[in-house]
């Protein structure tokens, strides 16, 4: 079916716009950030509907945005090569419902949104827009989901990518970087506002909250260059989809803390929960995030909302978000040198330390809020409305 659509108002930069958003939420995180950036552009006047790929009914949240959930199971990742075939189901809900309820934009998040976003799109005659992440990772994707990214690329009328390295990549494969625009993830800072002073401790604090399938590689790193860091404590967290096994790592981590001597010094806070990571980081001076590629920068973003010096790998979109020497040190993947003169010096520096983390608190309040992101979202989203009339 072939809706009709008019040239005025989409392109009118006040008017509002009727936004289809398409995902998959597979865990906490993901349902946080697409909630939140559905709930300010709402703030912002448009009408947004949250396509979800999971079981449930559609409803209208507290925040003031629709959620249409398709229920097509539960909302497992999907390896690459079966994307066409998983999509086809999603993108015949989606055909359905913009039937009864045109957008004048449709935005996908993940390749499997994507490729389902754009298939239904395609018979409405709809602009898309397709965000990616971690593109620009060294390891680079399977060949499946390659040439899957390069086709979605090619195809959405306009492109965000959450990096700079990922905007290089992305601007690679479209022959151009005039319609890639950089959107990094956001940050609920109010929600990770420090609530009071932080206790005093004689020990400097060190946090450490991986991803649950990156525990080992992560905390490892941190673990053995403790040893060097006097008397410094290390609070050690896992996030990412609950249930997700982790035991072997963490019996792994327990083992080369012991090994090392400083097991002692090793509080161990188990899977967290959004709400559990702000409280984690209001019981830290410093957090540390050493992932080699492809990072989440959300718990980075949250520490440095909370007023939390960090130290980081300088790789894709940790590289963006923490300011060396401002916000905190970016040090070389890999260079354990490096990365404990950075600790040493946070650790001993008291006025350092609390000067990044009050740097940190700015910079994500007024780059990274949710408002801010909707600001350059719906940027993307216009310009895709002018690129497909």
């Amino acid at each position: 079916m072939t809706s009709v659509r008019y040239a005025g108002s989409p392109l009118d930069t006040e008017a509002p716009l009727s936004v289809a958003l398409v995902g998959c939420v597979d865990d906490a995180h993901q349902a946080d950030d697409l909630g939140a950036l559905a709930a300010a552009l709402g703030k912002r006047g448009h009408a947004v509907t949250a396509y979800i790929r999971h079981q449930g009914e559609q409803t209208l949240s507290a925040a003031g945005y629709q959620v249409h959930a398709i229920g097509l199971g539960r909302a497992a990742p999907v390896p690459a090569g079966d994307a066409l075939a998983a999509s086809g189901e999603l993108a015949a809900a989606l055909e359905d419902a913009w039937r009864h309820a045109v957008p004048d934009v449709v935005h996908a998040y993940g390749w499997l949104p994507g490729v389902a976003a754009q298939l239904a799109a395609r018979r409405h005659r709809l602009p898309t827009v397709q965000s990616f992440h971690g593109v620009a990772a060294p390891a680079g994707p399977t060949a499946d989901r390659a040439r899957l990214e390069t086709a979605l690329a090619r195809g959405a009328a306009w492109v965000t990518v959450a990096s700079s390295a990922d905007l290089e990549v992305l601007s690679r494969v479209r022959h151009n970087r005039s319609s890639v625009s950089l959107v990094p993830a956001g940050v609920d800072a109010e929600r990770f506002a420090a609530t009071a002073e932080r206790a005093v401790d004689p020990h400097c604090r060190i946090g450490c909250l991986a991803p649950n399938d990156r525990l080992y590689e992560d905390v490892s790193r941190v673990l053995r260059v403790l040893p060097a860091l006097g008397d410094s404590r290390l609070v050690v967290g896992t996030t990412g989809p609950a249930g997700r096994p982790d035991g072997a790592d963490r019996k792994a981590l327990q083992q080369l803390a012991a090994e090392l001597g400083v097991a002692h010094r090793v509080t161990c806070l188990g899977h967290l929960r959004t709400d559990d990571v702000a409280k984690a980081l209001r019981g830290v001076d410093v957090l540390v995030s050493t992932p080699t590629a492809a990072p989440d920068p959300g718990v980075v973003l949250a520490a440095m909302a909370g007023g939390v010096a960090v130290v980081a790998h300088d790789v894709d979109a940790l590289a963006d978000v923490v300011i060396h020497d401002v916000t905190g040190f970016l040090v070389p993947p890999h260079d354990v040198r490096e990365l404990t003169v950075a600790l040493k010096r946070l650790q001993s520096e008291t006025f350092r330390r609390e000067g990044m983390g009050a740097a940190g608190r700015t910079r994500a309040r007024s780059r990274y809020s949710w408002d801010q992101i909707a600001v350059d979202v719906e940027s993307a989203y216009r310009q895709a409305v002018r690129a497909t009339i």
